[in-house]
């Protein structure tokens, strides 16, 4: 049998996006990214896009969010869920950081069923709360310094879509540092979307108080402080 000479889908959807919404990096300099200030497609209708990136595969913004093409990476967020579930993590801490070494890991994890787009995340919801209640009692500062060296991985890279989904899924993590591990991420969380293209902090602080993610009392209370 010959292999395949038709690109394969997921590259195709993450493309769409990508000239579509774009990765929504200010720095973006790929041309044929929609965040790009030398996007080359302005002019073109959704035809001549799919027409145009089904043979140029290529081009894909290294700023886009990779789960939307890499199979590995929203199988680990999948077999995390799985880990998780099973209660195996409180003996096998060395095994919970597998599933965070690395920013593409963490900033996947959570992955829903929906699809992702600058509006919509795509977070699992019920999986987020369940992993919060499941999790309370689970200290570790093997586990507490890989979480912060995410969001400093997270801080120093490109203002993306993806890495502000990252952003949430530190918050769901939260629960896991002592109230001032988490106001000092949190404080170099903020300096790092003020320089962003709107205001994400009003959208973060909607989200962690109660309007998509509701995380424990502490963290609400904290941000709470930081904004009266």
């Amino acid at each position: 049998m010959e292999p395949s000479t038709e690109p394969n889908l997921d590259i195709l959807n993450a493309l769409f996006i990508q000239l579509t919404e774009g990765c929504g990096s200010i720095h973006c300099r790929c041309i044929h990214c929609f965040s790009s200030k030398s996007f080359v497609h302005k002019n073109k209708n959704p035809e001549e896009i799919i027409k145009w990136m089904k043979s140029n595969t290529k081009y894909m913004c290294s700023s886009i969010c990779p789960a939307l093409y890499k199979r590995k990476i929203v199988k680990n967020s999948y077999n995390f869920e799985k880990f998780i579930k099973s209660k195996m993590f409180f003996g096998n801490i060395s095994r919970f950081v597998s599933y965070i070494d690395s920013k593409e890991k963490f900033c996947s994890l959570f992955w829903g069923l929906s699809t992702f787009s600058k509006k919509n995340y795509n977070f699992d919801e019920k999986f987020i709360c369940s992993f919060i209640n499941d999790t309370q009692n689970l200290k570790s500062k093997l586990l507490t310094d890989v979480i912060k060296q995410r969001v400093i991985d997270i801080c120093i890279s490109d203002y993306s879509h993806y890495n502000q989904r990252g952003l949430f899924v530190f918050f769901a993590f939260s629960h896991l540092l002592t109230y001032s591990q988490f106001i000092v991420m949190f404080l170099r969380i903020v300096k790092f979307v003020q320089k962003g293209p709107r205001n994400l902090v009003h959208d973060l602080y909607y989200r962690v108080s109660g309007g998509v993610m509701s995380l424990p009392t502490l963290e609400v209370k904290s941000i709470h402080y930081i904004y009266k």
